[in-house]
């Protein structure tokens, strides 16, 4: 399988290839061996980055975060000023990374407990922002939660719907008419 992101950093073909490794074997197979001979390191240079298989893993969650955060981003300032527009724009960006990483959803849906880390949104995350953004522009403060409730459900809901729908545009548009009713 052909990686979508590559880098020649060490650090980032060991990143790469982890990330290749849960996709293929699952975490009870995850070998750091297999791992640096996919990126053609020797079998220390895991080491070297990392100081062991659980800060390893921990820095792949944090890597796949890192790259729906530079779309994140650039969404953000485009639609700064419309937080309604925010959080479909956000929500449809975020189905559309899990659709071109079918790697990336697979590891994170392996691990419960690291999985929650990336998918539920923490205080700072674009999503759960865009949210209380709308909220505070539209004076319902008090309903924030209800909102982050629904939007997370829609854009998960999705994400989980991807397997069963063969036309991902009918189901970002699906996506955009709900997200639409709900941050009118």
């Amino acid at each position: 399988m052909k990686d979508i992101i590559q880098d020649n950093g060490v650090r980032d073909r060991l990143l790469i290839a982890g990330i290749n490794e849960l996709h293929s074997r699952g975490i009870n197979d995850f070998s750091l061996r297999r791992v640096a001979s996919a990126a053609q390191v020797s079998c220390a240079a895991p080491y070297r980055h990392f100081s062991g298989k659980d800060e390893f893993i921990c820095e792949i969650i944090k890597y796949i975060e890192s790259r729906f955060d530079l779309f994140a981003k650039e969404i953000n300032t485009a639609y700064a000023d419309t937080p309604n527009i925010l959080v479909t724009e956000l929500a449809a960006a975020y189905v559309r990374f899990w659709f071109g990483n079918p790697n990336f959803r697979s590891v994170l849906l392996n691990f419960s407990d690291s999985a929650s880390v990336f998918a539920l949104p923490k205080p700072g995350s674009s999503l759960a922002c865009a949210t209380e953004k709308y909220c505070e522009k539209n004076n319902i403060a008090h309903l924030k939660e209800q909102k982050l409730y629904s939007l997370m459900s829609l854009v998960f809901g999705t994400v989980m719907l991807m397997g069963i729908y063969e036309n991902r545009d009918e189901l970002i548009s699906m996506l955009r008419d709900k997200l639409a009713e709900e941050f009118k």
